[in-house]
């Protein structure tokens, strides 16, 4: 019986080492997978002046029916820009900035070509999810139907190297997440580029781009060094948004934004709406404030507003850029709370203090209950009651004391709600 028992256990024990020796096995190669796909973040390609232009082309250039081209266009050694829609910037035919872009244009691809490549992978990119670095392919040419997916974050690069032609079919889309942009993506085409549906990133081609009438969105540029270029689809503003956030607190909420690139930004509509408040819901955006844009930069712009003393409630924000020609683009809006406070009795100080005529208090209560915030003078005579009626705990509501018709001097503030009071000093100067 003894002997039966350890040989089960032994076996126990073999059984249990093979199998942790699988798991180990498993969890090495899931590693070294997932290392593979995971490559150095290459430098970015450094198009110097030729980053200017919206179309670049040695030839020619085409501007469709119906087609508005947001940017400034070029040409050389050519000469010829065919505009059958809008031209929202300016037309460099063969001139010295041209001339200088196509320069700048043919350095940057002979340094993407000329760079290693970090995977081979299939020339059919639809269904596909793919990280930063250098990517070829076995037979020197890109397509896309369906969707890729390239995921990153605001520095990373992607590099596709192409010996021939790139093609982006008909309701084909390449889409960007994690924070990954369209100016960090680079098409090198060794011959032609033919893109339809929704297609992003800088297309550096030796010979011709066509950007048909079907696609829908195009963000990036199109830049061609010895052949045409022919744009029939739909362009975006030249700025590209990084990121957008907003956050609330007590009194108010701050936004940030960040962008990649700007050409000819006037600037940013602020616009705030009511989700619900206390006072009201308000279904539409209204502008509450505008931020002046960089104009023309192809670095890094980081610009933020404070929306103070806003009453409680839940609010959603956005900005609206501004184009110099008036052409304006709303951005993806970002709700916050305003007022959020804990469940306690609370009164800040006032701000300002001193103040003249006027200053803003902020308080919360534990508990709902019959609220009051009255001033007294050091006689203790109430000179004016700020808020009297039903408070909500864990709001943070926002009172003006206008003290126009009243002398300087000392005052005192005191809140009362669910039988407990605070009291706070202020001064009063004319």
């Amino acid at each position: 019986m003894n002997r039966r028992t350890s040989t089960t256990g032994f076996s126990v024990n073999r059984l249990l080492r093979f199998v942790g020796a699988i798991v180990a096995c498993v969890a090495f190669l899931q590693a070294t997978a997932i290392s593979q796909t995971v490559y150095p973040n290459p430098s970015s390609v450094n198009l110097q002046t030729a980053a200017g232009y919206r179309i670049l082309a040695g030839v020619s250039v085409t501007v469709g029916v119906g087609t508005t081209v947001q940017g400034d266009v070029g040409v050389s050694p050519g000469a010829t820009v065919t505009n059958n829609g809008t031209i929202t910037g300016s037309s460099h035919l063969n001139t010295a900035p041209a001339i200088q872009a196509q320069l700048d244009l043919t350095a940057a691809y002979n340094d993407a070509v000329g760079r290693t490549a970090d995977a081979t992978v299939a020339s059919e990119l639809g269904s596909t999810i793919l990280g930063r670095g250098i990517y070829t392919s076995a037979a020197g040419t890109f397509a896309i139907t369906g969707n890729v997916t390239l995921t990153g974050t605001a520095t990373d690069i992607f590099i596709f190297q192409m010996a021939t032609t790139l093609t982006a079919n008909v309701g084909s889309s390449v889409t960007l997440t994690g924070g990954a942009v369209w100016s960090n993506v680079f098409w090198v085409v060794g011959s032609s580029a033919t893109v339809d549906g929704d297609f992003k990133g800088v297309i550096v081609a030796l010979t011709s781009i066509t950007q048909t009438a079907g696609t829908s969105v195009f963000e990036g540029r199109a830049l061609a060094r010895n052949g045409s270029t022919v744009v029939g689809g739909v362009s975006v503003l030249p700025v590209q948004l990084v990121s957008f956030t907003a956050q609330g607190n007590r009194l108010g909420a701050v936004l940030r934004w960040s962008t990649a690139t700007e050409k000819d930004n006037y600037g940013f509509e602020v616009e705030r709406r009511a989700i619900a408040n206390f006072e009201s819901t308000i279904a539409d955006y209204r502008k509450i404030a505008f931020v002046a844009g960089a104009g023309t930069s192809t670095s890094a712009r980081d610009y933020s507003y404070t929306d103070a003393n806003v009453a409680p409630g839940r609010y959603a924000y956005r900005i609206k850029q501004i184009d110099r020609d008036g052409s304006s683009a709303a951005f993806t809006e970002a709700e916050v709370a305003v007022g959020v406070a804990e469940k306690m009795l609370v009164l800040e100080p006032n701000y300002p203090n001193p103040f003249n005529p006027s200053t803003t208090m902020a308080f919360s209560i534990a508990n709902d209950a019959v609220t009051t915030l009255s001033v007294y003078n050091l006689l203790g005579q109430n000179v004016m009651t700020l808020f009297n009626g039903q408070a909500t705990a864990g709001i943070m509501y926002q009172v003006v004391f206008d003290a126009s018709s009243l002398p300087s001097g000392s005052y005192v503030a005191r809140l009362e709600s669910g039988g407990q009071q605070v009291v706070r000093g202020m001064v009063l100067m004319k």
